[in-house]
């Protein structure tokens, strides 16, 4: 009898099979409900040839009748790289259009792509000295809807055209990439429907740059993520606020953040999620009371995220439970000191669903129950 499962063991499921091994997923077919089998389909992650060739051979040899999920397929990525954290070893496999334009038709709905390119010297992708044609992908998935690329160094005058050629694109998000201010401010005028930006370790794009493009721009935004970059200052904060101001997801470097700049923050009317980045060294003059303040005026935040802060506190997390209770869950990256981590968990997990991964992300999620 074939299986219904609920949505947490079913990522659970997802999640656990290598890379959404195509082997896998054919193998489970016959094993899960339709409704479960649809899920599983919906993201299809591609890291080797053999992937590759194995989806290859069941869209070719039996169309329908042994692979009638192409129709589920909304998302794809491809790698160049094991995406684990840490581990930056090359696959065997060469992101070119060809190699898109032999897989994008057999999935008709697709509409999100994610393409990780090689990181320099590591992968056999990553020497090509020709920018990649992002363009191309407006004629080879012209339902796209979300764009995500990690390691493109070269400038890329193409992304301009697929800005303009696509009409539908609501999220672009890029990562060790090379965009000037001019492609930046192109994106923001002509990708009329772009509501989620994620900005991460680029080049090529200064603070003032950024916020100069945010401020010509509709107010369009939804999500923004500026990490990896040099810290905002409270008046670059300012600026954004006052031009993005329906932003419910801002990922930033804090290091610069001071009291007014937090304060600005929770000027947002519908911030829901907020992550800031911390440097192991960082000077930022930002104490435990004034995220007190943040998270108790901010009545629309739902998650707050500490990537390496020099600071936390069990009063910080105990004033979250006791009272926030508009507050459901936050995170804190304490990557350098993992027993520290696992020390958190044990002073919070009275409180909810706290946990700890092996590189040190402590996370908690307000319990849906009274506490006893």
């Amino acid at each position: 009898m074939n299986m219904s499962l609920p949505e947490a063991a079913l990522k659970r499921i997802a999640n656990e099979l290598p890379s959404s091994d195509v082997y896998s997923m054919i193998l489970i077919n016959k094993s899960f409900a339709a409704s479960t089998i649809k899920s599983l389909w919906h993201h299809v992650a591609l890291r080797g040839k053999r992937q590759i060739n194995a989806l290859t051979r069941c869209l070719k040899k039996g169309g329908k009748a042994t692979f009638p999920y192409g129709s589920y397929v909304k998302e794809m990525s491809l790698y160049e790289f094991n995406p684990t954290m840490g581990d930056y070893d090359p696959t065997d496999l060469e992101i070119n259009m060809n190699l898109i334009n032999s897989i994008a038709p057999f999935f008709p709905n697709l509409a999100s792509i994610g393409l990780f390119f090689g990181f320099p010297d590591a992968t056999i992708g990553s020497s090509s000295p020709s920018p990649f044609p992002f363009d191309a992908l407006a004629s080879s998935i012209p339902g796209l809807e979300a764009l995500q690329v990690w390691n493109s160094y070269n400038p890329t005058p193409s992304l301009r055209n697929l800005i303009t050629n696509c009409k539908n694109l609501v999220r672009l998000d890029v990562a060790f990439f090379y965009m000037d201010a001019g492609v930046l401010a192109h994106v923001l005028e002509k990708g009329k429907k772009i509501r989620n930006l994620h900005l991460n370790a680029i080049m090529g794009v200064s603070n003032d740059e950024l916020v100069s493009c945010l401020a010509k721009a509709p107010d369009q935004l939804r999500e923004l993520s500026y990490r990896g970059v040099q810290p905002l200052t409270p008046a670059h904060i300012g600026q954004i606020v006052r031009y993005q101001h329906r932003i419910t997801y801002l990922g930033i470097v804090g290091s610069a953040l001071n009291a007014h700049g937090l304060q600005t923050l929770s000027a947002l009317p519908s911030l829901k999620r907020l992550e800031l980045e911390f440097s192991p060294v960082d000077q930022s003059v930002v104490t435990e009371t004034d995220f007190i303040n943040l998270v108790t005026e901010t009545k629309s935040l739902k998650h707050l995220h500490l990537e390496k802060p020099n600071f936390y506190s069990i009063d910080l997390i105990q004033h979250i439970v006791a009272s926030c209770p508009h507050m459901d869950s936050f995170s804190i990256g304490l990557r350098q000191d993992k027993q520290q981590a696992r020390n958190l968990v044990d002073e919070i997990k009275a409180y909810g669903h706290a946990s700890c991964d092996a590189n040190g992300l402590v996370m908690f999620e307000r319990s849906k129950k009274p506490l006893a």
